[in-house]
């Protein structure tokens, strides 16, 4: 389907197709209204059957050229949140970095560390907290709620930097 001809309407339909606006956010910014007028007019359009169809076709072509779904993308965040830092090795899929290096005991041994770098669990908050919405860029440096209790971690405030 190719682009619609009425230029808000496929603006309407590029702003949903991103999935970070609601109904009338996207009306607002397509067609400049605003308050319970712009969400009105928002629903009216999502019961056009052009619309929803050029939306899901926008949308489809943004998970084509998308490396990781979002869910996917929250899935590993969530993983370097709730995984044990014992557990990562040097063939987990968190291991960013290995680093090894050999030393001699006093009688003579030879010993191999190994020492393996993992992504940082509060950046990993940081990240999970923009793509749920919760934090913007310019929360930079304050403190978030973030819902740690479904991580198995008691609710508070992480600080972010």
């Amino acid at each position: 389907m190719p682009a619609l001809d009425n230029a808000r309407h496929e603006r309407f339909c590029q702003l949903m197709a991103g999935g970070n606006l609601s109904r009338t956010a996207a009306y607002e910014a397509a067609y400049g209204a605003t308050g319970k007028a712009a969400g009105n007019s928002g629903s009216r359009l999502m019961e056009k059957v052009g619309i929803v169809q050029r939306i899901d076709e926008l949308q489809l072509k943004v998970e084509e050229n998308t490396v990781l779904t979002l869910a996917e993308k929250r899935t590993f965040l969530r993983s370097v949140v709730t995984t044990p830092i014992g557990v990562v090795d040097e063939h987990s899929a968190l291991a960013q970095r290995v680093k090894r290096s050999t030393r001699t005991t006093r009688d003579g041994r030879s010993i191999t560390e190994t020492e393996v770098e993992l992504p940082s669990k509060l950046k990993a908050l940081e990240l999970d907290a923009k793509l749920a919405g919760e934090l913007d860029d310019s929360s930079s440096g304050a403190a978030v709620m973030v819902n740690v209790a479904l991580l198995g971690m008691p609710l508070g405030t992480i600080e972010t930097d």
